[in-house]
């Protein structure tokens, strides 16, 4: 998922945008995009911990 349509407005929360790509990140064993949008995620939902 590029990094400049997770900003964009649509029916899905920042917050599930950052989850998706984690996952996808997870499975294209991408450690750095992993991270990335961990942090972000944690961000954006501190109750949600990378």
């Amino acid at each position: 998922m590029p990094r400049e349509s997770l900003p964009v407005p649509g029916l899905a929360s920042r917050t599930a945008k950052e989850a998706a790509a984690v996952t996808v990140s997870v499975g294209n064993t991408c450690p750095l995009c992993v991270r990335m949008h961990a942090t972000t995620l944690g961000a954006c939902c501190p109750v949600v911990r990378p």
